[in-house]
């Protein structure tokens, strides 16, 4: 039977309930009968009505379903209130054969059809898990064996707890068989015993925000277990008994109320990470936590006192949340840590040999202002970031050799010496806050460092030799607007920032290998085309730019990307700038494209802000384009010819919500990103048959896709 010949309200959300005798029965969810349940203040002949209307839309279903799928039948009591809707490539009930891109499509439900198994979903979307249409057999014999083959990553098995069936005495109920359901997600008002509700085969496990149970062993896992992720909702603050967490589980992460003490035993051996939410602030004994956990992170409440045996042995990454502020004795912190993460209130001194020898990474909280100790930071570091508050003498005593990446805080601004940084070329990158403000000797910046970032109230002078010859990326802060003398700027630059307020001459300073150039109106006011470097590809203007560009004399002929900052709104007269091959346009950008005058044949990607709703008439942008955006308040209607036939990739921003016709568009297209507002059909004939992915809304009506799109493109859905 073909897809439209099926009364479209089969396609909205259907219940599919197994009865006490094991049964199918199925009814529609549709709005209005969902606020009719959970409305109270209904009155009888309402709610009477609508019981009515409701018996009658179930007939009228199972009627068109028994014509597709006679004697329809699942093994026993699997589930007694689920949604079944495909994940991201059939939205609504596809009641005929669905066959992926590489298979062939069937006439009737059944046969070994597949669709791609596709990625998990997305956080805080509908919860799921999958439920195939392998050989779904038109009889009842041997249901279980039959069940068994059933299962793949096809359809979505969605737990429904509505108000009628949200108590205690409806709990869903699910056999444990051998299937290959992986991904579940329980829904939000799920409050009950989950036992025997979860597959054996299921390796994400996400509880929904009200679940709020203790836990017994066997509650979540038997023997043939294959949880590996376990994640509690945000409401979550149960007891855990001994096993009661899956001894598959690999990572697991608590919600934001849960403050249990943890007994011994309670967390699996085999356990590698472990999160902890923003409530959790319990005292952890020796061996607690599993020798295995390789990453914890802690919530913003912990601040207990850590000892010897408290933490892994095995520990790699640990990071503390913003209210830990207690004393790290040595030997607390495992040996064999690579990560350290301090929160925003740690304020203690570290002793030396209180940070382990092994850590690669320490990041100091924003509160951080302790003077450090020589060799208390261990030699083995190579990435050390100072939080907003450090504002400390240091020397090439503290800050060890082995360091390749060094950011100081906003308050920073103790002034460099020529010895103060180690002299050994490991150093790489090198950021100062923004407030540091402090005249920079030749010398102290060492030699090796390529990425140099000086803050936004930086402005001293800088003379020749200050920056060393190995920078490759320079960067002035939004404050700086010294004269720059000839070769003050090295040659081995490639690329280059200018802030807002640099409007100095800089003619002839410019090195002549410099690729990538950042600057304001200001500074570009008083240049040409013919005063940049021949060897520069990339030009961006900052958000305060709103210069005219005219053509060559404004842009070089060797520039292929242009970025224009958000307050640009003056008329494009680039069509002359053969080299351009990217341009994104800034957010306040609303003028009319002019035909063989605003932009070039040249260009390969555009990007619209999110204030240009100007019509695009055909032939109007470039051929060759083959990435195209438009911003959030577009939403202007389309003709023949609109959307260049190169495009490969095409995104539409929220306002967006216009009917897309046929023809509109091109044949090339693959990718397709429809915001918010969308709600138009998208029949077969007018979508090209190369597209292969589709972004839809959430609330998009899932009725509207044509059947062909069901069955080939992948089609995602964002809330």
């Amino acid at each position: 039977m073909n897809r439209h010949q099926i009364n479209e309200n089969i396609y909205n959300d259907v219940e599919y309930i197994f009865n006490e005798k094991n049964s199918l029965t199925i009814s529609p969810l549709s709005s209005d009968t969902e606020s009719s349940s959970s409305s109270s203040d209904d009155s009888d002949s309402e709610s009477e009505v609508n019981k009515e209307e409701e018996r009658e839309s179930i007939k009228e279903v199972k009627k068109q379903l028994t014509n597709i799928i006679p004697n329809i039948s699942l093994p026993s009591p699997i589930i007694n209130s689920f949604n079944i809707s495909p994940k991201f490539k059939i939205p609504g009930i596809q009641l005929n054969n669905i066959s992926s891109r590489e298979s062939s499509p069937r006439n009737t439900y059944g046969g070994n059809s597949s669709v791609r198994n596709l990625s998990p979903n997305s956080p805080g979307s509908t919860p799921r898990f999958t439920i195939n249409n392998n050989n779904i057999n038109n009889n009842n014999n041997n249901n279980n064996n039959n069940y068994n083959n059933n299962i793949n990553n096809g359809f979505v098995l969605t737990p429904r707890i509505s108000n009628e069936t949200s108590n205690q005495n409806s709990t869903p109920r699910s056999s444990n068989n051998n299937n290959s359901i992986r991904f579940m997600k329980f829904p939000d008002k799920f409050n009950s015993n989950p036992a025997g509700l979860i597959p054996n085969s299921v390796n994400h496990l996400t509880f929904g925000e009200d679940f709020n149970q203790d836990l017994e062993e066997g509650s979540l896992w038997n023997q043939s277990c294959n949880i590996t992720h376990l994640t509690f909702g945000n409401n979550f603050n149960g007891q855990l008994a001994v096993k009661s967490i899956p001894q598959s589980c690999l990572y697991l992460t608590f919600g934001e109320s849960f403050n249990q003490r943890l007994q011994s035993q309670v967390l699996p051996n085999g356990l590698l990470y472990l999160k902890f939410g923003d409530g959790f602030n319990q005292r952890l004994e020796e061996s607690i936590i599993p020798a295995s956990v390789q990453h914890i992170k802690f919530g913003n409440s912990f601040n207990q006192k850590l000892f010897k045996g408290s933490l892994p042995k095995n520990l790699k990454k640990l990071v503390f949340g913003q209210q830990f502020n207690s004393n790290i004795s040595v030997g607390v912190l495992p040996e064999g840590l690579i990560y350290l993460e301090f929160g925003s209130n740690f304020t203690k001194s570290l002793d030396v040999g209180s940070i382990p020898s092994s850590v690669q990474t320490l990041i100091f909280g924003n509160h951080y202002d302790q003077p450090l100790q020589p060799k208390s930071i261990p030699p083995s570091v190579t990435k050390l970031v100072f939080g907003n508050h450090y504002d400390q003498v240091i020397s090439n005593e503290i800050i060890p050799s082995s360091v390749t990446h060094l950011t100081f805080g906003k308050m920073f601004s103790m002034k460099l010496q020529h010895d103060t940084l180690p002299k050994q070329a490991s150093l790489k990158r090198l950021v100062f806050g923004m407030y540091y403000n402090q005249e920079i000797p030749v010398g102290a910046i060492p030699d090796g460092v390529t990425h140099l970032v000086l803050g936004d109230d930086f402005n001293k002078q800088i003379s020749t030799g200050v920056i060393p010859s190995t920078v490759t990326n320079l960067k002035f802060g939004f404050c700086f607007n010294k004269p720059i003398d000839h070769f003050v700027i090295p040659n081995s630059v490639r690329s280059l920032t200018f802030g807002h307020s640099f409007k100095q001459d800089i003619i002839g300073k410019l090195p002549l290998s410099l690729e990538h150039l950042t600057c304001s109106s200001g500074l570009y006011k008083t240049l040409t085309s013919s005063m940049l470097p021949k060897s520069l590809t990339h030009i961006s203007f900052d958000d305060l730019f709103d210069t005219p560009l005219n053509g060559p004399h404004s842009i070089p002929s060797t520039v292929t990307h242009l970025t224009l900052g958000a307050s640009f709104n003056r008329s494009l007269y680039l069509f002359s700038v053969l080299s351009l091959l990217y341009l994104k346009l800034g957010k306040c950008f609303n003028q009319p494209l002019i035909e063989n005058e605003s932009l070039p044949t040249s260009i390969r990607h555009l990007e619209f802000g999110d204030s240009f709703n100007q019509p695009i008439k055909s032939l109007m942008l470039p051929n060759n384009i083959e990435w195209l955006e438009f911003g959030n308040k577009f939403n202007q209607s389309l003709e023949i010819g609109s959307i260049p036939s190169k495009v490969k990739h095409l995104r539409f921003g929220d306002s967006f919500n216009k009917t897309i016709d046929k023809h509109i568009l091109p044949s090339n297209i693959t990718s397709l990103i429809f915001g918010h507002s969308f709600s138009h059909p998208l029949l077969d004939d007018n979508i090209p048959c190369n597209l292969d992915f589709i972004s839809l809304p959430s609330t998009y009506p899932k009725a509207l896709i044509g059947e062909r799109i069901y069955k080939t493109v992948l089609i995602k859905f964002i809330d």
